[in-house]
């Protein structure tokens, strides 16, 4: 039997840019409401749907997070608090929060 080819080294790309981390959601990190479809995110008393919604976040808003992930119903939730209102403090599901750099 012939001996299989060995594999031709490939050359090392140099010119291509290192790509930037992108942040993740994490407690301390900032992450904006995005993808609701403009009908806003509930913010509820505990991680989970079936926890009572005690405010609604608008599209577009930036919140930290404080604590989380908890795992409700097959989704991540993030307790988030509003930066320039800290009595608004409530359990938000992940899907619709995006990590944002410091606003």
């Amino acid at each position: 039997s012939t001996p299989a080819p060995s594999p031709t080294p490939q050359p090392t790309e140099t010119s291509e840019p290192t790509p930037t981390v992108s942040p993740e959601i994490a407690i301390g990190r900032y992450v904006r409401v995005a993808g609701t479809g403009g009908y806003g995110l509930s913010l509820r008393q505990g991680p989970g749907e079936n926890y009572p919604r005690m405010d609604v976040a608008l599209e577009g808003e930036i919140f930290i997070i404080v604590d989380g992930p908890t795992v409700s119903g097959g989704s991540q939730w993030w307790k988030v608090r509003d930066p320039e209102n800290e009595e608004r403090e409530w359990w938000a599901v992940g899907n619709f929060l995006e990590p944002v750099e410091h606003p």
